[in-house]
């Protein structure tokens, strides 16, 4: 009886995690809003000019990942996927910044998730801060190269260098051919024990649905 009240106790604190967060899904924080951008940040589209971000757009930046529709790893197909990944393709300064609700916390490992695809030659410089002050960001890591038009998650450690994080920037640092950069989402990386407590409750699920098929077919083996 007592692992049960633990195992209650523990689902209800993760519950309320959830809810104090309109951008929680799959046992993860998603940004909730974008807080700044410059004039150059836009979508991937290869399109002669793209769409730049407005405030109707930031959209882009907000909640799980969703620019990879048909689920294969590719940023942009043209009758398949949602133009909806942010980021810079022209050779000017660029950045952004999301904004959590619910404070990310440097836990044990990694604490941020980036989903992002870039060009070879593409560097983008990674900051967290509490509060949105300038003077208490902290670099937390770099986004460097990757297999252009191709999706990466990338998870960085605050590292004891910041806690409660409700602001992420992504700053452009590379100009030039093939250094376009696109983020996807951005997100917090579940604790251990979060991610047990989901997996039991799939596991309850997964266990319920075969409970109640099992059920049925006895009844229907009952009334032949």
């Amino acid at each position: 009886m007592k692992h049960r009240k633990i195992a209650i106790a523990a689902l209800f604190v993760v519950g309320l995690a959830g809810s104090a967060s309109a951008a929680w899904e799959d046992g993860r924080y998603w940004a909730d809003d974008v807080t700044a951008w410059t004039g150059d940040v836009q979508n991937y589209g290869f399109l002669a000019s793209p769409e730049l971000m407005t405030a109707s757009t930031t959209w882009w930046l907000t909640g799980a990942p969703d620019g990879d529709q048909n689920g294969n790893g590719y940023a942009w197909d043209a009758s398949d996927d949602q133009d909806s990944v942010a980021g810079w393709r022209s050779f000017g300064d660029a950045s952004f910044t999301v904004h959590f609700d619910a404070a990310l916390k440097d836990v044990t490992g990694d604490d941020l998730l980036i989903v992002t695809c870039g060009g070879p030659n593409g560097v983008s410089s990674v900051w967290a801060s509490p509060d949105n002050a300038e003077a208490n960001y902290v670099q937390i890591g770099t986004i460097g190269a990757g297999m252009a038009g191709y999706f990466d998650n990338l998870e960085f450690d605050f590292n004891g260098l910041v806690d409660d994080v409700h602001y992420v920037k992504v700053i452009r640092e590379v100009a030039g051919p093939q250094s376009g950069r696109f983020i996807d989402a951005v997100g917090s990386v579940p604790e251990p024990a979060t991610m047990l407590l989901l997996a039991c409750g799939s596991w309850g699920v997964l266990l319920r649905r075969r409970t109640r098929r099992s059920s049925l077919e006895q009844r229907e083996s009952a009334g032949k």
